[in-house]
């Protein structure tokens, strides 16, 4: 299936540039390509920029900063739109103008989460351990009764942290 829209797409994207060829010409034609694959290369780059950017300040979110998910998407928006353009032809210079469209980005956004699913959320409660309290996993019955004591998590001694 896959095989058969890639040789139909292929078979439009030569169907679009001999129509344009045929209104513009030739050289019209070269020009348009060229200014697109430049604007595409353009776009490339400033979305490597705007993630490596992300990966510098970090992704944690802050009191109102945007969600990362949302940057991240809006920059691999960016980043196909950008290499749609690269590509030689009309019809893929078309879908990368309309994907750098912002509400045709939300609207993929909330399409692609929907099919998302959602993370699941395990709460749990953690308490720091001073190695030889009474309470430490070392203690002579923190690890239970007839159960080895361990000193010292090693390859060779149990942690503390299971029961074998």
């Amino acid at each position: 299936m896959l095989r058969l829209l890639l040789v139909l797409w292929t078979l439009a994207e030569i169907a679009a540039l001999v129509a344009v060829g045929q209104a513009v010409g030739v050289l019209g034609v070269l020009a348009l390509v060229v200014l697109t694959a430049a604007l595409g290369g353009l776009l490339v780059r400033r979305a490597g920029q705007a993630a490596l950017g992300a990966l510098r300040r970090g992704v944690a979110p802050r009191p109102g900063a945007p969600q990362p998910l949302a940057g991240l998407l809006a920059g691999g928006f960016t980043l196909l739109a950008g290499l749609l353009l690269v590509l030689p032809g009309f019809l893929g210079d078309v879908a990368g103008l309309l994907l750098l469209l912002p509400p045709l980005q939300r609207l993929l956004l909330r399409r692609l989460s929907a099919r998302v699913p959602r993370a699941t959320v395990i709460e749990a409660e953690w308490r720091e351990v001073t190695p030889g309290a009474p309470d430490a996993p070392d203690a002579p019955d923190a690890a239970g009764p007839g159960l080895p004591r361990a000193t010292h998590p090693s390859p060779r001694t149990p942690s503390g942290w299971t029961r074998h």
